[in-house]
Formats: C-alpha cells, sequence, structure tokens
C-alpha cells in the first residue's frame, strides 16, 4: 500500500488502521532528532502521491481522493495495552489525540497537512510554515494550547474520499 511505504521509507511504524485512516508513529521503539522531521517529510509524501493518484483517477474518469494528516510530535506510550481478554499493540496519550484533532482542523484551513506548533518549532529548519487561522486548541485535561500550522501552498483536501 501506498500510505505504508511513505511511513516506512521515514522510518515510521504503521500503528493500527482505523476506519478510512491509519495511525502511525515516528520514534518508536527508539526516538531520535529528526522524528518530526520524518513525520511531516511522511505526511508530505502522502499528499504528493495523492496528487499523483488524483491524476490518474482524472485520466480514468474516477473520482479523486482527497486525504489529510495531522501531526503531532510529543511522547507516547506505546506498546501492549489492555488485558488478557483484549490485548493489542497501540499509541495512547495527548499526543495521539492532538494528531486526531489536527486532522480534523485541516478542514478548517482548507490544508492538507496541519501541524502543532511544537511540531514546527521541532522541525522548522527543514520544512517552512505558514501560521493557520484556526486559533489555539485547547488539549483536554492539560489545559494547554497548541497553535495549528498548515504547509504553505498546501492543497485544499479534507478526509479521505470525502
Amino acid at each position: 500500500m501506498r500510505l505504508e511505504r511513505a511511513i516506512f521509507e521515514n522510518d515510521g511504524t504503521l500503528d493500527k488502521y482505523m476506519g478510512d485512516g491509519l495511525m502511525a508513529t515516528f520514534g518508536t521503539p527508539r526516538s531520535g532528532p529528526d522524528d518530526a522531521s520524518r513525520a511531516i517529510a511522511a505526511a508530505r509524501t502522502i499528499i504528493e502521491d495523492q496528487d499523483r493518484w488524483n491524476t490518474e483517477f482524472a485520466i480514468a474518469g474516477l473520482d479523486p481522493v482527497r486525504i489529510s494528516v495531522g501531526v503531532q510530535y510529543e511522547p507516547v506510550v506505546s506498546g501492549d495495552i489492555g488485558s488478557e481478554r483484549c490485548l493489542e499493540f497501540a499509541s495512547i496519550g495527548d499526543a495521539v489525540n492532538l494528531a486526531a484533532r489536527l486532522e480534523q482542523v485541516t478542514r478548517l484551513l482548507g490544508a492538507a497537512i496541519v501541524i502543532s506548533e511544537v511540531t514546527a518549532d521541532r522541525a522548522r529548519r527543514k520544512f517552512r510554515q505558514s501560521r493557520g487561522s484556526a486559533g489555539g486548541l485547547r488539549q483536554r485535561r492539560r489545559g494547554r494550547h497548541s497553535r495549528p500550522f498548515r504547509r504553505a501552498g498546501a492543497p485544499a483536501f479534507a478526509g479521505l474520499n470525502d
């Protein structure tokens, strides 16, 4: 699958498929100084692939595929989570929740990729971002705010097959 390739080529881990989406982590099981940059690179590859698919789909008379990505850089808890009755490898934590919320914000910003301020700060040397207009996102239970960024010139796509 093409989405997997973008993740694996950037040293990511495919955590799980969820409905019409997926979750990936970067820096698991070992973190490194370029985890945020690799996550952004994977997101960019996914959107670039989407653009190529849509060119092929248009030639074939098919509807375009629309993909949106939220990226958050923050520690997570990863491992076998659950009990004897239901045990699965998973990643949990505020970063997972915020990444999902950032993906939802793509619709408000008209962007394919939205990353958090902390992710932008971590990867600033490699990528340019422009500030989004959605204001801050409050993280539940933590009282922290995260300012979303979108990739400059990002195409306006929302959701997968939305």
